[in-house]
């Protein structure tokens, strides 16, 4: 009888016990989520003034060339060649604003919560492309030059788009950041050939800027969260952190070397999908 209640007792907790970790299994995930989240919307904050000038500048060509036409119209001996003039400006007004509608679409694809978050087939080149297409005006009001060397023949991987817009968001505002007086950023994507089969089966995305550098005493923290070693209104010590989580999520591997004032280099590398 007593062997039968301890017994009892036993699986009773086992019970609980597994109704607990259940819940706080659920209650982690959720406070994961809003973390990736809370990164994420921090760094569309920093992005905002960026954003801001890339738009005004083919705004402001658009409300010019529209001004113009409208001048052309108001003419009275209106002829042939006022209409080739304004033609022009007509598919220059197309230009600009399909270049606005662009921006505004990939900064929506970054910041919004994924639908769902099934991964599907990424160009990495074009997803690298598309996070450029917003703090490219940015980088160049901070003097840094881009260079982007995308190999050829790239395979695809499979991923959440917006999820790894944010990591290279993220590594691109860092680089920019530890270059405060202007600097170089090259980005380059390349296939990595198994030995074996002699066939793509990861891609490789580095990022090597020229900036200060991280010192050898904070290179292993860097992956820790909430640690940085930026200023306090310049860095929550999350996107590193948050970087690594979804890569690992993606089943893929980040690391970093640097060296105090030559530059940092990050390099991550994500399984290719398989033919």
């Amino acid at each position: 009888s007593e062997l039968k209640k301890s017994k009892d007792k036993i699986e009773d907790y086992s019970r609980t016990l597994e109704q607990k970790v259940e819940e706080r299994t659920k209650e982690l995930k959720a406070t994961q989520a809003q973390l990736v989240q809370s990164a994420k919307m921090a760094a569309v904050g920093q992005l905002g003034a960026g954003v801001a000038h890339e738009l005004n500048n083919p705004l402001g060509g658009i409300l010019g060339y529209a001004q113009f036409i409208l001048e052309k119209f108001k003419k009275p001996d209106f002829g042939v060649n006022d209409f080739k003039a304004s033609q022009r400006y007509i598919e220059s007004i197309e230009r600009e604003s399909t270049r606005c509608k662009k921006i505004v679409e990939n900064l929506l694809k970054f910041s919004r919560r994924p639908i769902s978050a099934k991964p599907e087939p990424l160009d990495i080149a074009n997803t690298v492309e598309e996070v450029l297409s917003i703090v490219g005006h940015q980088l160049k009001l901070k003097n840094v030059r881009v260079i982007t060397e995308f190999r050829p023949d790239l395979v695809k991987v499979m991923g959440i788009v917006n999820q790894l817009q944010q990591v290279f968001t993220n590594l691109i505002l860092n680089a920019q950041q530890a270059m405060p007086d202007g600097g170089e950023l090259k980005i380059s994507v390349e296939n990595i050939i198994d030995e074996k089969t002699q066939s793509p089966n990861r891609v490789k995305i580095e990022f090597a800027d020229t900036g200060c550098g991280i010192s050898e005493e904070d290179l292993p923290r860097i992956f820790e969260p909430f640690f940085t070693t930026k200023q306090k209104e310049k860095g929550t010590g999350l996107g590193l952190a948050i970087s690594y989580q979804i890569i690992q999520e993606h089943k893929g591997n980040i690391s970093v070397k640097s060296q105090v004032g030559k530059g940092t280099v990050v390099t991550i590398t994500l399984p290719a999908i398989e033919k």
